[in-house]
């Protein structure tokens, strides 16, 4: 059972964004269920099991920078198991770098089953971002894209990764200008970032 307790993360972490948003998650979910720290005793990364719907909430030591579809830190990354088809991999990877697709370090039951049989039942699907919310959005955006086209037989490689990127960008656009999570995620409960969900922050 997860310890309710705060932790005191300025000890792991110098940056002011991990600091704030592990001692977010850790106010609300208790304490990680990994740590993972560096020599120095830094934080490499804090993994969360089974939080805000999704299989895993990792928060990172170190910060990245992205560019698309507007600059941003990195340094939250959200998974959840689904079914990916192997032909469209790479049009949702062009959708955005954020978004990483891992079909062997899955978990022991679905990785031996593939050994046993060739046949990938799902994939460890993540996304990232400087918040859980974005993250998930993105982890929405390949559910939704899946079952949209994983039967597309009429739409080419090309076309796909056009309509994928644009998609991806609207729905972040679209939250980043105040208007919510649309679509909205039946299975995330959103209750550490609520409050973030109307304001606009672009």
């Amino acid at each position: 059972m997860k310890t309710k307790r705060a932790m005191n993360w300025s000890l792991l972490s110098k940056n002011k964004f991990v600091v704030n948003k592990g001692t977010e998650i850790s106010s609300m979910y208790g304490s990680p269920d990994r740590i993972e720290t560096n020599k120095d005793g830094s934080l490499h990364r804090a993994t969360w099991t089974k939080i805000e719907g999704c299989e895993e909430v990792l928060l990172y030591g170190d910060v990245y920078k992205k560019l698309h579809p507007y600059p941003a830190i990195v340094f939250v990354i959200a998974t959840r198991m689904m079914s990916v088809p192997d032909n469209l991999i790479g049009p949702l990877k062009y959708a955005s770098e954020t978004i990483n697709i891992e079909q062997v370090q899955t978990n022991k039951t679905i990785n031996n089953y593939y050994f046993r049989t060739g046949k990938k039942l799902k994939a460890k699907v993540s996304g990232s971002c400087a918040s859980i919310t974005i993250s998930v959005i993105t982890l929405k955006f390949v559910e939704d894209m899946v079952k949209k086209y994983s039967k597309n037989t009429k739409l080419t490689h090309k076309m796909l990764m056009k309509i994928f990127r644009h998609e991806y960008d609207k729905r972040v656009s679209d939250y980043l200008e105040g208007k919510g999570i649309v679509p909205p995620i039946k299975w995330y409960p959103n209750k550490l970032e609520k409050k973030e969900e109307y304001t606009v922050k672009v």
